[in-house]
């Protein structure tokens, strides 16, 4: 009999920080404290012991590839503990070649929030910077890692999701279809404070 409390296969997820460059509409974060981190002690020592029995092992923001130090820490994660499959969900918009050699050479896996399938409709859900350039610059990122994929024959990106609201619902489709073009799967997240009753009907129908 399979025991469903053993602790041989632990998943972590760790948040490390609230810093975040970007400003989506849907996100549910009430603070970007730039000042606040979670102590290096935490990562590298307190946790030690958890590592010794984790598989899995999620990296969450804030924005991880804005977050100082996350590079160094999965190299760490992956030197000292080869088993651990280590993965990451990222706006994207800085998950530069840098990033992309990274997750190469560590194996690390990666969801981007990619959240439209064009410049416009992504524009429209952000309240910082200029949303038509940033979803350019990401989904140029997403290209680049694709074609890192092709070079070591390995999967870097595991997912492109959405989340939904009254300014992208309309893009479910063609963001879909994007996904499939690219060959990457989908994740479709549903914000019920961002999606009127009228625009749920629409979206389901």
């Amino acid at each position: 009999m399979r025991n469903y409390r053993s602790f041989e296969n632990m998943s972590l997820v760790i948040s490390p920080s609230l810093l975040c460059n970007l400003r989506c509409g849907f996100c549910f974060q009430t603070s970007f404290d730039h000042s606040v981190f979670l102590n290096v002690r935490i990562l590298y020592e307190e946790l030690r012991p958890a590592y010794l029995h984790t598989t899995d092992l999620l990296l969450l923001g804030g924005e991880i590839t804005i977050t100082p130090g996350m590079k160094e820490y999965v190299r760490y994660l992956k030197s000292s503990f080869p088993n651990i499959r280590i993965a990451m969900v990222t706006n994207g918009a800085q998950f530069n070649e840098e990033w992309i050699e990274l997750a190469a050479e560590t194996g690390l896996k990666v969801t981007v929030s990619l959240n439209a399938s064009n410049g416009n409709t992504y524009h429209a859900d952000q309240s910082r910077g200029n949303g038509r350039k940033i979803w350019k610059r990401t989904l140029t990122n997403v290209v680049k890692t694709i074609i890192k994929e092709q070079q070591i024959q390995r999967p870097i990106l595991d997912k492109l999701s959405m989340v939904i609201t009254r300014n992208t619902y309309t893009d479910v489709r063609s963001f879909v279809m994007m996904a499939f073009f690219l060959r990457v799967n989908v994740k479709i997240l549903y914000n019920c404070n961002g999606v009127d009753e009228k625009s749920a009907e629409v979206t389901g129908s």
